[in-house]
């Protein structure tokens, strides 16, 4: 522990003990799956285990197994429960008796993108291992459990729906290229020439990050003063507005929100308000309404403005304000004329 080296010697020498002695211990008819220091067996049914076991402890006093044995025709493996159903298998999470849903709270203080990423993230961990019968059980569960961290329940349904097309992607991308990566550039051109015809891609290995490599680029033109605000787009078609925030420029949010009108993302409310009402918003007459460098702040008076005014269908707001409280904010009862 606490050398790099550490889990790669752990794997190698388990590995030497796999094609080693192990192998003239376990009948070809087993089949043996490892992940780390975790064995999965399948074995015929009347397959003596505990012989097993006591002749694989025997090769190496450091390496010495214990052993489960499925119950009930179920047996948990890391984070997997396996069902079995005659010659079918069914999947779905495994949590330890003594699970306690430790799991990040929405008012710690951490960015609301992490919060989502850990969000999704427990997602798609339903969507990876659940079966289909399962899935919706685990994804109730999950649900309930954020619900009793003051999780907002939009964003949940938010994140689970950004989930599913995760996976949907995931499952449609063709996994079958392999990557072949190269310290450095040299000869790197004549070897991918060479590797055309194949599945395999040439990497090469520079000092930039991934996250340089794959950023888009944004010159600096940002006008000062228009960063970290709170702003409305009106609707050209009818008396309702789109209230939002951003931490970054406003010219930029407001080409996403543009971005995001042509190519029909579903996902952005002013999107929805045109596919419904047929109105375009009135992108010329975008308004800066208040700048709030402090980040719960500005959640705090969007939700204020968003819960005071005429908007289109959007999200309430990552708070529940009273209209008493409203208007004792002295920038939001200014701005709806309280």
């Amino acid at each position: 522990m606490g050398s790099p080296l550490s889990a790669v010697l752990a794997n190698l020498f388990m590995e030497f003990l796999e094609t080693g002695p192990f192998a003239n211990i376990v009948p070809e008819h087993v089949t043996w799956l490892r992940y780390v220091d975790d064995i999965l067996l399948v074995t015929p049914r009347r397959f003596n285990l505990h012989r097993l076991q006591t002749a694989l402890n025997e090769v190496e006093p450091t390496i010495q197994f214990s052993l489960k044995e499925e119950i009930h025709n179920s047996l948990p493996f890391l984070d997997t429960n396996i069902f079995k159903y005659g010659n079918q298998l069914e999947f779905k999470v495994y949590r330890k008796p003594t699970n306690k849903k430790y799991l990040i709270h929405f008012y710690s203080h951490h960015d609301i993108r992490t919060k989502i990423g850990v969000v999704i993230g427990i997602f798609l961990r339903a969507f990876r291992i659940c079966s289909a019968k399962y899935l919706e059980e685990e994804c109730r569960f999950i649900k309930e459990t954020f619900l009793t961290l003051k999780f907002p329940e939009f964003l949940l349904d938010n994140c689970r729906q950004q989930t599913a097309k995760i996976w949907e992607s995931s499952r449609q991308q063709d996994n079958t290229t392999r990557r072949l990566v190269l310290p450095t550039s040299d000869g790197a051109t004549n070897l991918t020439h060479l590797l055309r015809t194949t599945n395999l891609e040439v990497v090469c290995q520079t000092s930039r990050t991934i996250k340089d490599t794959t950023k888009t680029k944004i010159h600096n033109n940002q006008t000062p003063g228009t960063k970290a605000v709170i702003y409305h787009i009106p609707c050209s078609g009818c008396d309702k507005v789109y209230i939002g925030e951003t931490s970054r420029d406003l010219n930029t949010r407001i080409r996403e929100h543009r971005y995001d009108v042509r190519h029909d993302v579903t996902t952005n409310a002013c999107v929805t308000h045109r596919n419904k009402e047929n109105h375009l918003m009135d992108w010329k007459n975008v308004e800066l309404l208040i700048r709030e460098p402090d980040k719960i702040r500005r959640k705090c008076l969007e939700t204020a403005i968003i819960q005071g005014t005429n908007t289109i269908e959007q999200n309430r707001g990552m708070f529940n304000i009273s209209p008493h409280i409203i208007s004792l904010i002295p920038m939001a009862s200014k701005i709806l004329n309280i």
